[in-house]
């Protein structure tokens, strides 16, 4: 929870006493590298940065089956501009655990940033929605997608499906709330003639 809510501090306090009751559990090293890392975003501190990535390397060297390893990984790459390596770790995660549809999501933001290809990153979202039509990550990131590309019928289908499987009320109003402004986006495009600048 305090990850979740960047309480950063207190995440890396939690992580370190898992470790300290059950040094063997491998998401705990995943999560704690991951949350150095953010910590090192925040103090732009270079040494923590190098840290995390050791850390992360250490993990993969040691738990190399270990797909949340390389997607948090690969999370850290793309952030640092480092597309290469974020696409091969995103691949590793993919073939370690190809039913995963968070996997092909991130590969999916990642395509998009760096070669602005939406049409692969539609179809690594849609493959996620097939494998867990439950999925409100999934759902939300192809609507977003579906409305830079004019296509706004499917993004709201979409964007309700998200909404049916939200965990938490917070995300539930986000959703809605992005929802809402492809609502706008489309009466501006197509009633109004105005163009918004694409994402993407």
């Amino acid at each position: 929870i305090n990850a979740l809510t960047e309480k950063l501090p207190a995440a890396k306090e939690d992580f370190e006493r898992c470790m300290e009751i059950n040094p063997s559990f491998v998401p705990a090293k995943v999560q704690l590298a991951f949350c150095i890392y953010k910590t090192a975003m925040m103090q732009q501190s270079a040494l923590l940065l190098q840290g995390a990535k050791r850390m992360f390397n250490d993990i993969i060297s040691s738990h190399p089956k270990h797909a949340d390893a390389y997607s948090l990984f690969a999370q850290l790459n793309q952030e640092m501009q480092d597309f290469e390596p974020a696409s091969k770790n995103f691949d590793t995660a993919i073939s370690l655990e190809p039913n995963n549809p968070v996997h092909y999501v991130y590969k999916a933001l990642l395509v998009c940033q760096w070669k602005r290809d939406i049409q692969q990153a539609m179809d690594l979202l849609k493959k996620a929605v097939t494998l867990d039509p439950k999925c409100d990550f999934a759902f939300e990131t192809l609507a977003t997608l579906q409305v830079q590309s004019g296509d706004f019928k499917e993004a709201i289908e979409n964007f309700d499906k998200a909404l049916q499987n939200v965990r938490s009320e917070s995300e539930m109003a986000h959703t809605f709330s992005i929802r809402q402004a492809a609502l706008a986006q489309e009466y501006v495009t197509k009633v109004i003639g105005l163009i918004p600048p694409r994402l993407f």
